[in-house]
C-alpha cells in the first residue's frame, strides 16, 4: 500500500511539474522551430518532439498560405504606384512603310504619360497598412495557434502517463484479486468456506477487472489524441526514444 501511495503522489508531482511552461520557453511558431531545429533529437525532451511534430499539421500551413497571401498583397499596394504610369505606342503608315511624307503629323512615335489622382499616395499608404496589419494579424494566429496547440499536446502527454501509470497499478490489484479468487476456489474444494465466500471474491475479481478494462480504453484513446496531433504512430516515437 505505502508503494501505491507513493507512486500515486509521483505522478502527481510529475503532472504539476511538466504542467508548467519552462523559464525561456518560445512563445511564437517560429521561435520554436528555431529552438528545435537547433536541438539534436537525442537531446529533444519527447514532450518538445510531440509538440515539434504537431505544429506540422494542415492547420498551420493554412496559417502560412494566408500570410504569404497578405506578403503578396503588401508588395502590389507598394507598387501601386506604377499603374498611374503609361506608355502609349503610335503606329501609323509612315511607320509601318518607313517613309517620312507626313512629317511630324504623327510625331513623336511613342507617347509617355502619368495619370496621378490626388488620392494616389493616401490610397497606397492606406493599403499598404491594411496589407501589414493582415500580416501581423496572421502571425498572431499563428503563434496563438502554436501555442493552443502545444498546451492540447502536452496536456495529452500527461494523461497518457497517469493513465498508464493508474492502469500499472490497477494491473497488480486485478492480479491479486485474481490470485484471492483461485484461492477461493481451493479453499471452497476444501471445505474450509462456503459458497457465498467464493462468489464474494469472484465478484471482487470482476470489480477489479472492470476498472482495468476501463484503464486500458482510457490510456488507448489518450494514444489516439496524440497521434490525432502528431500525424505519426504515438508508438514510433516512444520507440526512438527506448520508451516502452
Amino acid at each position: 500500500m505505502k508503494h501505491r501511495i507513493t507512486l500515486l503522489l509521483t505522478i502527481l508531482i510529475v503532472a504539476l511539474a511538466h504542467g508548467q511552461n519552462k523559464p525561456g520557453q518560445p512563445t511564437t511558431v517560429d521561435q520554436y522551430k528555431r529552438f528545435t531545429d537547433s536541438t539534436p533529437l537525442q537531446t529533444l525532451d519527447i514532450r518538445e518532439r510531440l509538440v515539434q511534430l504537431a505544429i506540422q499539421n494542415p492547420s498551420f500551413e493554412i496559417a502560412d498560405g494566408n500570410i504569404a497571401i497578405a506578403e503578396y498583397n503588401l508588395k502590389i499596394a507598394k507598387n501601386s504606384w506604377l499603374d498611374k504610369f503609361y506608355v502609349i505606342g503610335n503606329v501609323n503608315e509612315s511607320v509601318i512603310n518607313g517613309t517620312s511624307t507626313a512629317g511630324n503629323i504623327y510625331y513623336p512615335k511613342v507617347n509617355v504619360g502619368v495619370n496621378l489622382p490626388l488620392g494616389t499616395f493616401s490610397r497606397r499608404n492606406s493599403e499598404m497598412n491594411i496589407a501589414k496589419e493582415t500580416i501581423a494579424i496572421g502571425q498572431a494566429q499563428k503563434n496563438e495557434k502554436y501555442r493552443e496547440i502545444r498546451a492540447l499536446v502536452l496536456t495529452s502527454y500527461e494523461d497518457y502517463l497517469q493513465r498508464k501509470a493508474l492502469l500499472e497499478l490497477q494491473n497488480e490489484l486485478a492480479t491479486e484479486q485474481y490470485t484471492a479468487y483461485l484461492t477461493a476456489q481451493k479453499q471452497y474444494a476444501d471445505g474450509e468456506i462456503k459458497i457465498d465466500d467464493l462468489n464474494q471474491a469472484y465478484k471482487s475479481y470482476n470489480v477489479e477487472l472492470a476498472k482495468q478494462r476501463t484503464l486500458e480504453r482510457d490510456l488507448n484513446v489518450s494514444i489516439i489524441e496524440i497521434e490525432k496531433f502528431i500525424g505519426v504512430k504515438f508508438s514510433d516515437v516512444l520507440a526512438a526514444y527506448n520508451i516502452k
